[in-house]
């Protein structure tokens, strides 16, 4: 091998190592770590401007633009219309999703936001959030034991060619769908951070993503948020 060829190995090496990195990180804060609560209320809620100071929501996005959310509207509705459900079935919490909601009016909040840089179980390392300082949030004059924000959500549908297919087929092209969840657990009777993540998934399937897909993925996603979480 030249010494070209040899470098670019190298190169490429360590690209896919940095590749490599990228995974699933889900915290779970101290004095939650041996905390496990059964029938909490849980309330869902995207967060979003409506919550948030301007300059602090503005400032949000410079601190980090991996923030934002990249998901079609079509995917957002599919994904929201299972994603509720599926924390109901994987807990014993009293859930409330506020995902879809046009009319918020009857949700209060006295939250302060800030930017933080909130440590994994990785020295040195961090996740950005826009996080929660302290205050709580109310729905329907109730406070609920726990808020779940999820501040990011990427969904991206690769497809793949199968080469000489029938026209028409279901089978005409693979699917990966990748997935990307950044998510923070407020306690909101202590006013504390309880959990948070980021959750990257891929699922490949054969054909048109259909109604079992949606479901399979929020379950998942639910499933691996309540197991790092002090809600049981």
């Amino acid at each position: 091998m030249g010494k070209r060829n040899y470098l670019l190995a190298i190169a490429l090496i360590f690209i896919l190592a940095g590749c490599s990195t990228q995974k699933s990180v889900q915290i779970v804060s101290e004095g939650y770590k041996t905390t496990k609560i059964n029938n909490a209320s849980l309330v869902i809620l995207p967060l979003s401007e409506k919550f948030v100071d301007s300059e602090v929501w503005e400032n949000h996005f410079q601190f980090d633009s991996t923030n934002s959310s990249d998901i079609s509207i079509h995917n957002r509705f599919l994904f929201f219309e299972y994603y509720g459900t599926a924390f109901s079935r994987v807990s014993t919490s009293n859930v409330k999703d506020l995902s879809t909601s046009t009319n918020l009016e009857n949700v209060n909040s006295s939250i302060e936001y800030e930017n933080v840089k909130l440590a994994t179980d990785k020295e040195g390392e961090f996740l950005t959030f826009l996080a929660p300082k302290n205050g709580t949030l109310t729905i329907d004059n109730q406070e609920p034991d726990f808020v779940l924000f999820t501040q990011t959500l990427r969904w991206k549908n690769e497809l793949k060619s199968q080469g000489t297919v029938i026209m028409g087929s279901e089978n005409e092209y693979s699917v990966n769908i990748n997935i990307k969840l950044k998510y923070l657990i407020w306690d909101n009777k202590n006013e504390s951070i309880a959990s948070y993540g980021v959750i990257l998934k891929t699922e490949s399937l054969m054909g048109v993503p259909k109604s079992p897909t949606y479901e399979k993925i929020a379950t998942e996603l639910a499933q691996d948020i309540i197991e790092a979480s002090p809600i049981f």
